[in-house]
């Protein structure tokens, strides 16, 4: 054997090295899609959820029709019975956004309790 023919890479070898590095770009490539198409239904879906979400809030709000006028009229009223009482309204109106259960037993003032009261019903809380 000659030391030239040895060393130097025969046609079948070349071949399949470099049909062997296409394969792999087309393994990443076929993966890059899977993964584009994948975050593309993600997406989607997310979207999909999102405007059913938005869907929901504007069902309810548009359930929730509370009486605007008596309830501006009983907080007016409320306010001037005592000048100190919108601090004390606020942490209530605060719990009850919190969806936490106010009880109205508490309060001393029987005009105060039940402005509040009828307050609340105006607002269908």
């Amino acid at each position: 054997s000659t030391p030239a023919s040895s060393w130097a890479p025969s046609r079948a070898m070349t071949s399949s090295s470099s049909s062997s590095s296409e394969d792999k770009k087309q393994g990443k490539k076929k993966e890059k899609k899977k993964k584009d198409k994948k975050k593309e239904k993600k997406g989607g879906k997310k979207a999909a959820k999102e405007d059913k979400k938005n869907d929901k809030r504007a069902k309810a709000a548009e359930e929730w029709q509370c009486d605007r006028v008596e309830a501006s009229r009983l907080l007016g009223q409320l306010l001037t019975l005592d000048a100190g009482i919108a601090e004390e309204l606020a942490p209530l109106f605060e719990s009850i956004d919190a969806g936490d259960v106010v009880r109205l037993d508490g309060l001393q003032d029987k005009q105060a309790k039940k402005k509040l009261r009828h307050l609340l019903q105006a607002l269908k809380l």
